[in-house]
């Protein structure tokens, strides 16, 4: 009988180490797969984040946009706007006043000469070239 009890002691211990091996193996697996789920979290948070500093930029770039055009709309609403920009945009003038354009003179009427082009000596190839068979 002693033999018996010692080789179901034998099989007792193998069970324990094979049960502890199991179990050790689905805690590092459960670790694994919370770790990724943290990891995956984190990356979400990060993203968020960036997106909500690029979110709070353009609201604050969008509310100078709002304020620029409430100012032009009150600007507007005046008879003296309207005409300022009746007169910018489309060159208009009341009744009795007259309007001169100033023009500048081009630089060839002003007596400077223009310097000629240098050209590489492949477009001076190409030139030639092309001299030797026109008609």
């Amino acid at each position: 009988m002693p033999n018996f009890q010692a080789k179901k002691h034998k099989n007792n211990n193998w069970q324990k180490a094979l049960i502890l091996r199991g179990a050790i193996f689905i805690v590092l697996v459960l670790i694994f797969l919370l770790s990724r789920a943290v990891f995956s979290l984190y990356n979400k948070s990060t993203l968020a984040s960036d997106n909500k500093e690029i979110s709070a930029d353009n609201l604050s770039e969008l509310e100078v946009q709002k304020q620029d055009l409430e100012d032009r709309i009150e600007r507007l609403s005046s008879e003296r706007g309207q005409e300022e920009v009746i007169r910018k945009n489309f060159s208009m003038s009341k009744d009795g006043e007259k309007v001169f354009i100033v023009v500048d003179q081009e630089e060839t009427e002003k007596g400077t000469t223009t310097k000629p082009i240098k050209q590489s000596g492949w477009n001076k190839f190409l030139e030639g070239f092309k001299n030797i068979f026109s008609f």
